[in-house]
């Protein structure tokens, strides 16, 4: 009887024990699923302050800066993509083949595209040919250990109408390697027509400088023929 009950209070100590271990440890690995499932709010009520109070402790802890990391991440994305999407200028993301894989919504106020519209299909496309030709040359002598050149291009919007472009770009790198282009395509068709304004002013200026030079020589020619002329 003595034996019995000595078995029995064992396997209620052990049962007592287990439970007090088990309990807490399947806690753990329900939180963890729930954290890789996406539950960030997800914490652990800590029940004592042994070794397994400290393990769930440590969880809710690992908890709350994953959530803070992950809120900062949230935060930074939404700036990005307000930034992207807001800016004046059209930005494009491309592959190395210079495939565009996204835009912001200054394409459709530049070219009349929407953005999905042009999405897988080559930059060149949307480029006039000339331009297209020159830049496709310029790229087969681009490499991604040097910076990208600023160029200048005339695309054509979906009406068929000119565009310039001044185009600002850098590699997309991941691990050290390139793997894509982000670029930045400023209008400046109204720059340039005012240099070519300036440019056709100054060279009107140029012909009134050289015909008020004439000008002056033939009054001279003249003043000294009217001479010759008075002597005879």
């Amino acid at each position: 009887l003595i034996g019995i009950a000595v078995l029995a209070a064992a396997a209620l100590f052990s049962f007592t024990g287990a439970s007090r271990i088990t309990r807490p440890v399947k806690a753990l690995v329900e939180g963890t699923r729930r954290l890789a499932d996406g539950a960030l709010g997800h914490r652990i009520q800590v029940r004592s302050h042994d070794e397994i109070g400290e393990l769930a402790d440590s969880f809710n802890n690992m908890a709350e800066a994953l959530t803070r990391s992950y809120d900062a991440l949230e935060a930074s994305e939404w700036r990005y993509r307000d930034l992207f999407d807001n800016a004046h200028d059209i930005v494009y993301t491309t592959d190395l083949e210079l495939r565009l894989t996204s835009l912001n919504k200054a394409v459709t106020e530049k070219l009349g595209y929407e953005p999905n519209e042009l999405v897988g299909k080559p930059l060149y496309e949307l480029l006039a040919a000339e331009d297209a030709s020159r830049l496709k040359e310029t790229e087969r002598l681009l490499s991604p250990e040097y910076a990208r050149p600023v160029a200048e291009a005339h695309a054509l919007d979906k009406e068929g109408n000119s565009v310039a472009l001044e185009i600002v770009s850098r590699w997309i790198t991941e691990g050290g390697k390139a793997v894509g282009v982000h670029g930045i395509a400023r209008d400046i068709t109204e720059r340039k027509e005012r240099e070519e304004a300036t440019h056709r002013f100054r060279e009107q200026l140029h012909e009134a400088e050289k015909l008020r030079a004439l000008g002056e020589m033939a009054a001279g020619v003249a003043h000294n023929f009217n001479n010759l002329l008075t002597g005879v």
